[in-house]
């Protein structure tokens, strides 16, 4: 049977194809929800075929008609049977997948069904059993028609009853409004192809997002948590190509770490993140790839390689996500196998001898049963810094180049229509110089740059200041080499109501590199970096349905285990070390074990069609180890012999809100509270066995009410969020001193701050053709108390990496010039306003507001080619992305920038 769901809008008094159409979940014909525009330019001949083919139609359409009103005895047919597994959706989505699932065909009003909240079924049911389950309690009903096709109508205007024949005005009205949509009328359009023959593009309604920030398929605007969500498609249109370009989002921020290589990321949300990379310091957002937790911050900044989707989402996750979620969550969804067989090349060319590929293959192995997905990527390109050569100024290396390729490969297996196992194995290989960095400032009165300055010539200092912010002197180490590999294997198994998921992964990540800060060809400050890590993850859920689909619950239980181990070299005035006698280079070893069990529920009750609460809680109980040990790779004097500590927490992180859709077409008020906490730990930096001591989580309390709503018949999306945050035991460094007055350095929970602010994102259509999405995020993030001992902090102090304004905005528009297009011109503007880079606020590392703008131009030459020239930073800005600032102490103050301006061009070919 041809599975098919028709459309309409609110009444029938309109019936201009922009308000009626044909969606089908088979692919078939386009949903309503993404109904293309009309083209208006066509030549005369054209016109002419134009005509016939509206014969055509309108001679399908009657067809079609005339069996939809051929009479059947009902009562001879054998109701079947069908596994029905729908989500909590609105009601229009809903339909669409009840009809995909039982082979129907489905009439609705559409905009009517789109701003219902369908219940979710999941079992083994006839349709109408189906049906009258997912309507329960929404204000639609639906029955069949004769020849059985599902008609939907409020219900003011048809009642429900199993296996009855619907109204004659109600099966009228959607064979009209399916005619309409077939014929392909509309005032002001003569055609639904462009002048090329090709497949418009234009939208007419927003497509509904679906999200997974709950452990369940859900739509954008039916959850209660501020979220913002990026498809594949608009991550290709922001040039996204790694995890740290998506840094445009409000109240958030990503900086790449340069000290600790290329890949090692720092990510804040709302204030709330960690700047310290160490192995024994965990993230305060977490990253979850396909649902499996990313552990560490070295190579953080991975490729985005085969996504769906990517979700942010901000405030304390706990419940649904576990530890280190304080700030916020990043998941990210990849692209799963079709089980056709389909593919996509594409080729990159641009600045700095860019060249970058990247193939993708869906192939089924076993059809209908087993389908694989390999996808494979490689980006190289000089790098725009440069180590120049003293005093000739040439050019003697490169840094912030890229050499790095990835693979994906995915089996997709359903052996039963009950179960689905999801196999996945991929691998990373980057072979990068250092990033580029620069002195910005350089101390020629501090103690060891004097006592150096009487050995060498030219002296340390000024006189190794260059021009260029993407350039230095230094001699030293430069590289930045990562390797990573994982594997996981989900099995997603229904039981009748519920279902059973298992989630098993292991990651393996291994680094290596060496940067030299001090810009000079001196020894001032050389770090060679190696990190090790493993981990291993089992997760299991439990998910299903209760009361009439009015209770969607979900249970789970957690298991994490990792090994981490770290070293680091420190060379320091190596030049000292001959001619005056001093050593002052030193190894640090670092291992660390860490091991968490949890338990969690969370569940959604809707009490009636405007009122629903969601609420759940998580135990965590976690057990961390560290090992550490430093002496003097030359001489071999220990400075801190080994010595291993532990440490053991546990915590409950609950979260409930309440959901309200008042009397507008989907709008959605709600407001929450959740809590969540960052993981305890010990001092890394430990040097003596006083210092070497445990300290505990941090802890946050969030208060958040926000709106969502969709208005203008689809055509804008507003959605706002307020909150308000207490964060307690803030993990602050201590220096403090011993009675003999050797330095003593802890890290203890020495500070109180309350957080506040806004976000706001908006999406327009304005027309069929523009489109323009607006971010604005605002965040006041102040400490309230600050312990002792922790010398230049003041409750005046701002927080690191937390910029108080940020926003994006993007604008994309369709058109064809003479034969050619679809061309879509797009640009987007991202925002800061001024940020500290440093914990003490160091002025030298403060960076001013500033925004980065790009532009894109992309051309579908026909339904398989598209070409696309962009730029990226269009004016050239240069803003720091981070730096350290050693001024009293190493004489010297080093900073790194974000990339300049750069072009590419991108040729993609899919096929079939």
């Amino acid at each position: 049977m041809t599975v098919a769901t028709v459309g309409w809008r609110d009444t029938m008094c309109s019936l201009r194809p922009i308000d009626c159409g044909f969606s089908s979940p088979a692919g078939l014909i386009s949903d309503d929800a993404e109904l293309k525009g009309r083209r208006s330019t066509i030549s005369s001949g054209r016109k002419r075929k134009e005509g016939y083919r509206r014969l055509y139609r309108i001679a399908g359409a009657l067809a079609l008609c005339l069996v939809l009103a051929m009479p059947i005895n009902a009562s001879e047919a054998v109701e079947p049977v069908f596994d029905i597994d729908i989500p909590a959706l609105s009601a229009a989505e809903a339909l669409n997948r009840l009809a995909e699932q039982t082979g129907s065909v489905m009439l609705f009003p559409y905009n009517l069904a789109r701003a219902r909240q369908a219940n979710a079924v999941r079992g083994r049911y006839t349709l109408l059993e189906g049906l009258e389950l997912l309507l329960r309690d929404t204000g639609l009903s639906g029955g069949l028609s004769d020849k059985r096709v599902v008609i939907i109508a409020d219900d003011e205007d048809t009642p429900m009853g199993k296996g009855d024949s619907m109204k004659k005005r109600g099966l009228y009205a959607g064979i009209i409004a399916a005619l309409a949509a077939v014929v392909g009328v509309d005032a002001g359009a003569d055609q639904a192809e462009g002048p090329t023959g090709m497949k418009d593009t234009s939208m007419t309604v927003l497509a509904d997002v679906i999200v997974t920030s709950r452990r369940r398929e859900e739509r954008l605007q039916d959850v209660p948590i501020s979220i913002a969500t990026y498809s594949a498609d608009q991550l290709r249109d922001h040039a996204v190509e790694s995890l740290s370009d998506i840094s445009f989002v409000p109240n958030m921020t990503f900086f790449q770490h340069g000290q600790s290589g290329a890949a090692a990321g720092l990510i804040y949300i709302r204030g709330v993140g960690q700047s310290d990379t160490l192995t024994t310091n965990d993230p305060g957002v977490g990253v979850y790839l396909d649902g499996v937790y990313i552990a560490r911050m070295q190579g953080l900044d991975f490729d985005l390689l085969d996504v769906e989707r990517v979700e942010v989402l901000r405030g304390p996750q706990g419940t649904m996500f576990g530890k280190n979620t304080i700030g916020g969550a990043i998941s990210i969804a990849s692209v799963r196998p079709s089980k056709t067989f389909a593919g996509m090349v594409g080729v990159g060319l641009g600045q700095y001898d860019q060249v970058n590929g990247r193939v993708s293959l869906d192939f089924p192995l076993v059809p209908g049963t087993l389908g694989a997905r390999l996808t494979v990527l490689s980006r190289r390109s000089d790098g725009y810094g440069k180590r120049l050569g003293y005093p000739s100024g040439t050019q003697i290396d490169e840094m912030s180049n890229q050499d790095r390729q990835a693979g994906r490969l995915s089996l997709d297996w359903t052996p039963t229509d009950d179960v689905d196992v999801l196999v996945t194995l991929d691998k990373s290989r980057v072979r990068n110089a250092a990033a580029a960095t620069k002195v910005i400032a350089f101390n020629e009165a501090a103690g060891l740059v004097r006592r150096l300055n009487r050995y060498v010539d030219p002296p340390f200092g000024s006189t190794f200041v260059t021009d260029g912010d993407y350039n230095n002197y230094a001699t030293g180490s430069n590289a930045y080499y990562a390797d990573a590999y994982g594997a996981s294997v989900v099995v997603d198994w229904k039981l009748g109501r519920g279902s059973i998921k298992s989630i098993s992964a292991y990651r393996d990540t291994e680094v290596t590199g060496g940067v030299d800060p001090d810009g000079t060809p001196y020894s001032v400050l050389n770090s060679d970096e190696s990190y090790d890590q493993n981990q291993f993850s089992q997760e299991f859920q439990l998910s299903g349905t209760a009361w009439d689909g009015k209770l969607d619950w979900l249970g789970g239980l957690y298991y994490f285990t990792e090994k981490a181990g770290e070293s680091n070299s420190l060379k320091l005035f190596d030049e000292l070390r001959d001619a005056a006698a001093m050593n002052l280079d030193m190894l640090t070893t670092r291992t660390t074990d860490n091991e968490t069990f949890a338990a969690f529920g969370h569940g959604t009750y809707r009490f009636g069609q405007r009122l629903s609460m969601s609420g759940g809680i998580r135990y965590s109980n976690e057990k961390k180890t560290v090992e550490r040990a430093r002496f003097r790779p030359s001489t071999g004097a220990v400075l801190a012999p080994p010595l291993e500590a532990s440490g053991t927490w546990s915590d409950w992180s609950p979260k409930i809100s309440v959901e309200y859709r008042p009397a507008v077409d989907d709008t959605m008020v709600y407001a929450s509270v959740a809590q969540g906490f960052k993981s305890g730990g010990l001092n890394g930096r430990s040097t003596t066995s006083d210092d070497f001591l445990p300290y505990e989580p941090e802890r946050i309390l969030t208060y958040e009410t926000g709106l969502k709503s969709e208005v203008l018949g689809g055509h804008l999306r507003f959605n706002a969020t307020v909150f308000y945050s207490d964060y307690k035991d803030i993990q602050v460094t201590l220096i403090q001193a011993l009675p003999d007055g050797t330095p003593l350095t802890t890290v203890g929970n020495a500070a109180v701050a309350r957080v506040k602010g806004l976000e706001i994102e908006t999406t327009a259509l304005l027309g069929s053709r523009f489109r323009v999405d607006v971010g604005l995020g605002w965040t006041d993030a102040a400490y309230t108390e600050i312990g002792n001992g922790v010398p230049g902090t003041t409750e005046d102090t701002r927080f690191v990496k937390t910029p108080k304004w940020s926003g994006a905005l993007a604008a994309a528009y369709e058109f064809s010039v003479g034969g050619i297009g679809p061309i879509t011109a797009r640009v987007d503007y991202a925002y800061k306003s001024s940020i500290e880079h440093d914990a003490l606020n160091s002025p030298w590392l403060r960076q001013s507001s500033y925004g980065v703008l790009n532009g894109r131009l992309a051309v579908e030459m026909n339904e398989n080619w598209q070409v696309a020239a962009y730029v990226t930073n269009i004016t050239d800005e240069h803003y720091l992305l981070g730096g350290v600032d050693r001024y009293a102490g190493v004489g010297l103050v080093m900073a790194n920038y974000g990339p300049p301006r750069q072009w590419g061009v991108d040729l993609r070919f899919n096929f079939k």
